[in-house]
């Protein structure tokens, strides 16, 4: 968390924290983001992505919710994406044209419009044990 707040002042950044899962990785996929605002005001996010859902779509639609939300609202402040999901950043960085990726390349590019719009990996599900 300390390189993150170095990174993205809390003063003039939302946190958007993603994450989503499947259970046994292959069924029954939920979704959801939190997200923390300069103000200190923050709101909670979840959906169910559907029963044949994997880890992989569940990660992605946590992305597609926040930003979906984010769009809507009216700011000016800059915008960070957390996420563990390093597949869905390689994937949107590789120009994979699959569904799923397509709808988010749109949300991002409808939220980077108006704003400045970062997605950052966080390695999460890490023992903090040295």
């Amino acid at each position: 968390m300390e390189m993150i707040h170095e990174r993205y002042s809390k003063s003039t950044w939302i946190y958007a924290f993603t994450d989503g899962s499947a259970e046994n990785a292959i069924r029954n996929g939920g979704s959801g983001a939190y997200i923390s605002y300069p103000d200190g005001s923050s709101v909670s996010i979840s959906t169910p992505v559907g029963e044949l859902s994997s880890n992989y779509t569940a990660e992605v639609q946590a992305l597609i919710i926040a930003t979906g939300h984010l769009a809507e609202e009216e700011g000016q402040h800059n915008i960070v994406l957390l996420t563990d999901s390093l597949s869905a950043l390689q994937s949107l960085s590789s120009g994979h044209t699959g569904h799923i990726t397509k709808l988010l390349q749109t949300k991002l590019n409808i939220l980077a419009q108006s704003r400045k719009v970062t997605l950052q990996w966080i390695p999460a599900h890490r023992s903090c044990r040295q």
